[in-house]
């Protein structure tokens, strides 16, 4: 549900689809690329947040 909120889940995408067995190969092939799409991009983000936060600790340091 948190999840959901931020996001980061659908609400139609059951966390539970990746692990049933009923559900089609390519079905979980689909699942899995968008997942590690999200991780990738979310690494990304993360990054320009950490390198953003370093450059304004360096700012008010030095003037």
């Amino acid at each position: 549900q948190q999840l959901i909120e931020l996001g980061i889940l659908t609400p139609d995408c059951d966390p539970r689809i990746t692990t049933s067995q009923k559900v089609s190969p390519e079905r979980k092939r689909n699942v899995r690329r968008w997942v590690k799409e999200r991780e990738a991009m979310s690494g990304v983000l993360l990054t320009r947040i950490l390198e953003r936060l370093k450059e304004l600790k360096k700012g008010p340091a030095s003037s």
